[in-house]
């Protein structure tokens, strides 16, 4: 199987799906079409509710809930702690800016997180569900 040489090693081409062959600028490895996108809240049911009504609105391919996770923060000039509940979610680059709106709109807090992280490699497959499921 052909491989392609990426920071770290190579990865082989069955492996490897990059979209429109783009790479990031300053990196060697290819980026997808695909991203992970991340927040948390204050409960167990909100992430759930979260993580349903984005999939369910083809936003979202899945959405993972993990948690309890202890946080430590800053807030209004003091550091504090507190109990989340993380989801995840695998979506594609062109449904990112609606599911941070739908996000932002559905979420507990008044300024959450949402954070998202481009995804440098995967199995085409699963890539091609990531799609798929969000159209």
């Amino acid at each position: 199987m052909a491989e392609r040489t990426r920071p770290g090693g190579t990865v082989p081409r069955g492996l490897l799906a990059a979209g429109a062959g783009g790479r990031r600028p300053g990196y060697g490895a290819p980026m997808t079409d695909h991203v992970i996108v991340l927040t948390t809240v204050d409960s167990q049911d909100a992430a759930r509710r979260l993580s349903r009504s984005a999939v369910e609105a083809n936003l979202a391919a899945s959405g993972q809930v993990t948690g309890p996770i202890d946080t430590t923060y800053r807030h209004l000039g003091e550091v504090r702690e507190g109990t989340e509940w993380q989801v995840t979610f695998r979506t594609a680059q062109d449904r990112r800016v609606s599911l941070e709106e739908h996000l932002v709109a559905e979420h507990p807090y008044d300024s959450p997180e949402v954070l998202t992280f481009g995804i440098d490699a995967g199995r085409a497959e699963h890539l091609a569900w990531i799609t798929r499921s969000t159209r």
